[in-house]
């Protein structure tokens, strides 16, 4: 019989890599489905959800890498304010991202969030990427 010890903190078990998890908040059902595909393509594990009030109960239940919240939520707690109510649950980064690159909206997001990421979803690979390079950083 043989044994395998996985002494790795970050694995999920016997010989399986850690799958970093991201969590991503964005109410246009299009672009959730877009992130959750490129993050899984990616080798990423992503949830989404819609709205603030259910990211704040996805935290509650699951560890996440980092969170990725779309700036422009239209409805429930959103906005810098929704990072403090994110900040209570999740400690690790918090990333605003928006197809809306005005320079008061990032200047406001970036005081609270780690950083501000513009939607570039024609590039979707290169915005991963630039998620997983910050995660490296963590």
């Amino acid at each position: 019989m043989v044994v395998e010890y996985n002494l790795n903190p970050r694995s999920t078990g016997l010989g399986q890599a850690y799958r970093q998890r991201v969590l991503v908040i964005d109410d246009n059902a299009s672009d959730r489905l877009l992130a959750e595909a490129n993050f899984l393509a990616h080798g990423m594990n992503a949830d989404a959800v819609s709205d603030g009030n259910q990211a704040l109960d996805y935290l509650r239940r699951t560890k996440y890498d980092a969170v990725i919240c779309d700036t422009r939520l239209a409805a429930g707690v959103h906005g810098p304010d929704l990072v403090d109510r994110l900040r209570e649950v999740h400690q690790g980064p918090i990333i605003g991202t928006s197809t809306d690159d005005n320079p008061d909206l990032v200047q406001s997001w970036g005081l609270k969030a780690v950083r501000f990421i513009p939607k570039s979803f024609g590039q979707y690979s290169g915005y991963v990427a630039r998620i997983r390079d910050l995660l490296k950083g963590e």
